[in-house]
This record gives structure tokens, sequence and C-alpha cells, in this order.
């Protein structure tokens, strides 16, 4: 996970994505060869989708990546509110312990706060 942009106040809120493409291979390579020995996973031979990551370059979307390991995992983030994938979302709490949440959830929660406040106006 990276952080976008500057945080809105120290350790609560920033805007984070995904890493990108040669940080996901340097992941990938750590987590799949260890001493010079590759590992296979249940999407097929580590190496060979390593080679694959590292053939689309830096600019390539999560999408691209994606689709060459065969799930996005490596390439969004989860949101703790509904469990989709997302390449950006909104990370809120301290930096160890932050959830992070999709623009939707966010919505639907400001939404819900206004409706709340709103009843307890009247």
């Amino acid at each position: 996970m990276r952080i976008e942009s500057v945080k809105f106040r120290p350790k609560y809120v920033a805007v984070v994505r995904g890493d990108s493409c040669s940080r996901i291979a340097h992941r990938w390579h750590s987590q799949y060869c260890q001493s010079g020995v590759w590992s296979n996973n249940v999407n097929g031979s580590t190496e060979a989708i390593y080679n694959a990551i590292v053939y689309l370059g830096d600019d390539a979307t999560p999408d691209q990546i994606a689709a060459v390991i065969g799930n996005q995992t490596w390439t969004h983030l989860s949101c703790y509110g509904c469990a989709t994938y997302q390449v950006r979302m909104v990370a809120i709490g301290d930096d160890d312990e932050a959830k992070s949440y999709c623009l939707q959830c966010l919505a639907e929660a400001y939404a819900l706060a206004l409706e709340m406040e709103g009843k307890e106006a009247s």
C-alpha cells in the first residue's frame, strides 16, 4: 500500500493506492523465489508469472497485472466495509491499524450520518 496524497490530519486519514508494477514484481519475487528456487502456486509457474509482470513494464495498469497473476489481491486494495477490490481507497486510523474504505462505502456512511443528524435536529 502506498500513500498517494498528503494526509489530512496526522495519522488519521490518507488516500492510498496499490503498489507500482516494479514493487509488485519485487514482492512477487520475494514471496516465491527462495535461494534461487521458484515455488509454484495455484495459478501455475510463479517464475513465468514474475517474468510476465516484469515484461509489462512500469506503466502497466493494475488490471493488466491482475490479469497476469489471475486475481486482484496483489494489485488492488480490499475495502474493509464491503470487501470489494479497488485501486484507490481512503485509509482511516493509525498507520499500523488503519482500515481502508472505498468511496462508495464512505459516501453511504456520510449520507447515513447526515440523515441521522437531520433526525436528531428535528
